[in-house]
């Protein structure tokens, strides 16, 4: 069938808002060195995509070293209505949060979190 598919739908700034308040979250969470494994992966599960828990459940917190959110995340170039990448400073310099969601109801829930290192 020869028709094109339909570009995603850019995040609007309500979504990137919403977006930014996730990330905040999933990093402000993320970011205890001080907790136990079960206290760790309980607060950060319900914030996770199923990738996201597959692939950060079981972490070690006391492992990690990012210790707080330092500043206001920025969204990335190009978001869509469905996935994005949020930048949130810590102490431990910058980390991008991909985000996604199954609908432009549905919350947003982290999918990746990585540091950011120069190369």
């Amino acid at each position: 069938d020869g028709a094109a598919a339909e570009p995603e739908p850019v995040a609007d700034a309500a979504s990137q808002a919403a977006a930014l308040a996730a990330a905040d979250e999933v990093m402000r969470t993320y970011a205890q060195p001080g907790i136990t494994e079960a206290e760790w992966e309980q607060q950060m599960t319900p914030l996770l995509s199923q990738q996201g828990a597959v692939a950060f459940v079981p972490t070690i917190p006391s492992k990690l070293t990012a210790h707080a959110v330092t500043g206001t995340g920025t969204v990335m170039p190009a978001p869509t209505a469905y996935a994005l990448i949020v930048r949130v400073p810590t102490d431990d310099g910058d980390y991008d949060v991909a985000l996604i969601r199954s609908s432009t109801t549905a919350p947003w829930l982290a999918d990746e979190i990585q540091a950011v290192r120069d190369k």
